[in-house]
């Protein structure tokens, strides 16, 4: 208390002049038409300024919520998605309830770790076997294919990346159906080559490169990238075809698991037939 009475008393000058300005600017304030509309017009500024910034940050702290009710909507929509489903009609005699069974689950999960400067580069997502993820199963993302599913503990999982100069996707040229080959190089994490094209196929730059279908691991339809350059393999049938890929591995961060829920029942097919 005694040393707030010497401050008052060392700068009791000052706070008298403050004193004496708050007291002057109130009374312009209150009895000038002028200097009043100047002091609301002000206030409302800064007023609009703060509240402003208060609400931009906190859309900022509520967007990690949006993207999460964002990607479980995109999940439903995905698992609803008539690609997911194979037809049931049988040409003589209709003996199901339903036209279509589903054939493909989508899981959404996020990128918790991922590697784009190897040769043999991989991810690692926050789904497991607890939520229904296994090896082999295909990951996607909004823009094209991440990689397969190589390994599996109970909350997360290693992906192969589509950045592995070891995985192959079987892939085809979405205008004509021409399927082949599509493999990383190791160069450039922006492009991939696509092989087993014949020379007799038109091909052209722009087209657009999609996933065949014929693996148990990825749907048909699901977009790879699109033709940037191509060559013909010297002393070969086959075209060099270089393929700009449309997922950007320097940023993956939501994706989807796919589970192919008929692959048991082809893969025993399969195992019947080489008996």
């Amino acid at each position: 208390m005694y040393r707030l009475i010497r401050l008052i008393i060392k700068y009791h000058f000052f706070l008298l002049f403050v004193f004496l300005e708050v007291i002057s600017i109130l009374l312009a304030v209150n009895f000038n038409k002028h200097h009043n509309t100047v002091y609301l017009s002000s206030a409302n500024s800064i007023v609009g300024s703060f509240n402003s910034k208060f609400s931009n940050i906190s859309a900022y702290l509520d967007l990690r919520e949006k993207n999460e009710q964002l990607l479980k909507q995109n999940t439903e929509l995905l698992n609803k998605s008539i690609s997911s489903y194979i037809s049931n009609i049988q040409v003589f005699d209709v003996k199901h309830d339903s036209i279509y069974s589903q054939q493909y689950r989508y899981i959404s999960g996020k990128v918790v770790k991922n590697y784009i400067y190897n040769k043999h580069n991989y991810l690692t997502i926050n789904k497991g076997l607890k939520n229904g993820v296994t090896p082999e199963s295909g990951v996607v993302c909004p823009n094209g294919i991440v990689g397969i599913v190589s390994k599996s503990s109970d909350n997360f999982s290693n992906v192969i990346s589509l950045l592995n100069i070891d995985l192959n996707i079987s892939a085809k040229i979405k205008k004509n159906n021409y399927f082949g080959s599509l493999n990383w190089d190791g160069e450039d994490i922006h492009y991939a080559k696509l092989k087993e094209i014949p020379f007799h196929v038109n091909l052209e730059v722009g087209d657009t490169i999609i996933t065949s279908g014929y693996s148990l691991i990825f749907p048909e339809n699901i977009l790879i990238g699109t033709i940037s350059g191509f060559d013909k393999v010297k002393g070969g049938d086959f075209y060099d075809i270089t393929v700009k890929l449309s997922t950007d591995f320097n940023n993956v961060n939501n994706i989807y698991i796919i589970n192919n829920l008929k692959k048991t029942e082809i893969l025993n097919l399969t195992t019947d037939n080489d008996k």
